[in-house]
């Protein structure tokens, strides 16, 4: 295994524990609909939102040159998009539609 490919199994045992915690963070309901972002009851204006903040925490981070932050705010938006694209991939197959990518 060459250290990107350890790199890269590190990075998605991080996101994947991040999707955990946002999971159970959100999983209720909430003034912005019911359950994180990979739940259909979230509209795309929230969940660009949420995606939105992530990433403007995450250019804070860096620019106050906190690579221990960055890293978790990159994680947090890593884990935002997963959840997102979770939602799309369902909504697809449910309309019978081909799902996008490999």
């Amino acid at each position: 295994m060459t250290r990107c490919s350890a790199d890269r199994e590190k990075i998605w045992v991080m996101i994947l524990a991040e999707r955990a915690r946002q999971a159970e963070k959100w999983g209720g309901e909430h003034d912005w609909g019911s359950g994180d972002c990979s739940s259909s009851l979230v509209n795309a204006p929230v969940k660009a939102a949420v995606l939105a903040e992530e990433c403007g925490e995450a250019a804070q981070a860096m620019l106050d040159r906190d690579t221990g932050r960055l890293t978790a705010e990159l994680t947090q938006v890593a884990a935002v998009a997963v959840a997102w694209l979770e939602e799309l991939m369902l909504a697809e197959r449910q309309d019978g539609r081909v799902t996008s990518g490999p």
